[in-house]
């Protein structure tokens, strides 16, 4: 899935659901941050302290992609959740709504609230949704992820045929858009022929559900409005996901949607003007200067913890990746008899 989703999407369906604009942000900006980041230099505070970044993910031609052990660690986990079905490799191929995501949104739901609860719900969200756009691929280079014939709209893509077969790279971002409708002939010769809305209308009832049960639960710390039953949204929320492809044009048309009460709920605060920025949370909580290092000559980067460090939201956020991965994905790869497999 891109930003249309991950952001602007769970940001509608936090809303409608009944989260405050404030709550649906954290969750929203959780979730597109999956994606966002990729810096895994530790930063040495100059006023104390250090922050190890827990990355998500990485920049599309970074060449740590190809590393085994990387993609076991990130791709995998926050990206391409294995499906666990079928024998050897086939297990790690990517399923919609698979039987590891469930067992981790009912473990997860099984907590009390923790400081970092709305960071964590982000995050599981956005693999649960990609968990529909990345079907039948794995996050990991293999040549089961090989595509033959690919056409987009009806159009020969030739494109990306030159990418290594990690995830769904031979295919680009085709399976990330949901206005696209498209064919390919996989590994074993057999013909898939996908409309993307479709993966996504079930994929965001999915994420509805989820935060349904994550706000029913905690109705007295979270509940800002009444909920909104799906069938109320879902033909506005198709609407925008059969529209324009080219992402900015996308990204308008949700804004608008979020902004001029058209999915249902009362347009105020956060909902106005909806924008991300990849950068805010790092920036509120750590404050950084360039200036000259007068043993080098040159400028450098120095960083300061703000104030408001160990409780912000790019804190939270590094806190949650953390448990994601070492405590829900981990515990549940073992149960699910992945353990070898990841090296647990």
């Amino acid at each position: 899935m891109r930003i249309d989703f991950h952001f602007y999407t769970i940001y509608a369906l936090a809303r409608a659901v009944g989260f405050s604009p404030e709550n649906a942000y954290v969750i929203a900006y959780a979730s597109q941050y999956t994606d966002d980041e990729v810096t895994d230099k530790t930063i040495l505070f100059e006023n104390g302290g250090q922050f190890e970044p827990f990355i998500t993910a990485h920049k599309i031609f970074n060449p740590q992609n190809l590393l085994k052990d990387d993609c076991k660690r990130i791709w995998i986990p926050f990206h391409f959740l294995p499906g666990t079905i079928g024998e050897g490799d086939e297990q790690i191929l990517t399923k919609p709504d698979c039987t590891i995501i469930q067992r981790m949104i009912d473990q997860f739901l099984s907590y009390d609230l923790l400081p970092y609860s709305r960071h964590l719900l982000g995050i599981m969200l956005h693999a649960y949704a990609d968990s529909w756009s990345h079907q039948n691929f794995m996050g990991i280079i293999a040549d089961i992820n090989k595509v033959n014939d690919l056409k987009v709209n009806g159009e020969d893509i030739m494109l990306y045929r030159i990418a290594p077969p990690l995830g769904h790279a031979q295919t680009g971002s085709t399976p990330d858009d949901p206005s696209l409708e498209w064919e390919y002939s996989d590994s074993k010769g057999e013909f898939r022929h996908i409309i993307n809305h479709d993966r996504a209308i079930d994929a965001a009832h999915h994420c509805y559900l989820m935060l349904s049960r994550f706000i029913n639960k905690f109705a007295d710390d979270f509940l800002d409005s009444r909920p909104i039953p799906w069938d109320q949204i879902q033909d506005k929320i198709m609407e925008l996901f059969q529209g324009a492809s080219d992402l900015k044009d996308c990204i308008n048309a949700w804004g608008n949607a979020i902004s001029n009460n058209e999915i249902g709920f009362n347009s105020h605060d956060r909902d106005i003007n909806l924008i991300y920025d990849e950068g805010e949370w790092f920036n509120i909580a750590i404050k950084s200067e360039s200036r000259m290092n007068p043993e080098s000559g040159q400028f450098e980067d120095y960083y300061y913890r703000n104030e408001i460090y160990e409780v912000s939201d790019l804190k939270y956020f590094n806190d949650s990746a953390q448990f994601y991965w070492s405590t829900l994905f981990v515990e549940n790869a073992k149960i699910l008899g992945l353990k070898d497999y990841f090296n647990l």
